[in-house]
């Protein structure tokens, strides 16, 4: 497969683009569906994974937040034994109902909640 991509990668500008392109579709589909099913390590492997991507788009702020981000949450096993627990099981977001793929982080749950009595 890399030997592929290398490959693909070196035909062309338009293919070096898509390529990219491709990378960085996959890395945001992985973040919202650690926040839809709960797991925390695909999460924080999100994270990871889109630091290189905001330092290549000149994304200073970005990166300096998310690296931040980031550090925090690698010492949550080591700090806070028992929250790493509960984020393990699922519970650093919300559910609403027992279906799959249906979960929310916190602050996007408040917004849905006031934009719902807003009307």
């Amino acid at each position: 497969k890399q030997w592929y991509q290398r490959r693909v990668r070196a035909a062309s500008e338009q293919c070096r683009y898509l390529c990219d392109y491709q990378h960085i579709m996959n890395v945001i589909k992985n973040l919202v569906r650690s926040d839809r099913d709960g797991d925390f390590l695909l999460g924080v492997q999100s994270v990871q994974d889109l630091c290189p991507i905001f330092l290549g788009l000149d994304g200073i702020n970005y990166l300096r937040y998310a690296s931040f981000y980031l550090e925090l949450l690698k010492q949550v096993k080591s700090r806070h034994p028992e929250l790493y627990c509960d984020f393990m099981n699922g519970r650093h977001v919300i559910k609403c109902q027992k279906k799959q793929f249906n979960a929310v982080s916190a602050d996007m749950k408040l917004e849905q909640t006031i934009q719902r009595s807003a009307k």
